[in-house]
């Protein structure tokens, strides 16, 4: 199971929606299956500013944005999102969440999450290859003779055999 990212900042739960999910990656581990959990921006932004934190008393959320604040920056829900990959590779699949529209970035597979890390970790303050992983809605929302080309120069240039990538951070219809 690959879960795409943007658990939290959607309500209320957000250490519920944590705590549910780490007991799931753990019973999918003890099934000899995988859990596969991906930074999403929401994931990002409530380690910086908590911009869609629902934090109240009585326990809502982690009772406090002091809690919360607590809880991130020292505590194991923070070291745990923070060691959330910005990309998964499973057999012919790419997953991100906001997706990689870049063929340039896509030849930097190997250190991608790396950086994210190390962004999020505030070894340094370059935001481009987390804007790209985590915010960009290039192949959701621009046109398809656009995107097709770029998708597929992106896939190749992942090499390894991957022919898909899945986002996602965009809603997107379907047609027919």
């Amino acid at each position: 199971m690959v879960q795409t990212g943007d658990l939290l900042g959607r309500g209320p739960d957000d250490k519920e929606v944590i705590e549910y999910v780490q007991r799931l990656q753990s019973q999918a581990t003890a099934a000899g299956g995988e859990w596969v959990q991906l930074m999403g921006n929401h994931e990002w932004m409530e380690l910086r500013d908590y911009t869609y934190a629902n934090d109240g008393p009585g326990g809502v959320g982690y009772g406090s944005t002091e809690a919360r604040d607590h809880e991130f920056q020292t505590g194991a829900h923070g070291a745990w999102l923070r060691g959330l990959p910005a990309m998964h590779v499973w057999n012919d699949v790419v997953f991100v969440h906001g997706g990689l529209s870049s063929p340039t970035m896509a030849s930097l597979t190997e250190i991608l999450n790396k950086h994210v890390a190390g962004y999020v970790a505030g070894a340094h303050s370059d935001t481009r290859v987390a804007n790209e992983l985590l915010w960009s809605r290039v192949l959701a929302e621009n046109d398809e003779a656009e995107v097709c080309p770029l998708l597929t120069a992106v896939l190749q240039e992942l090499g390894n055999g991957v022919t898909k990538m899945v986002v996602g951070h965009t809603i997107t219809a379907t047609t027919g």
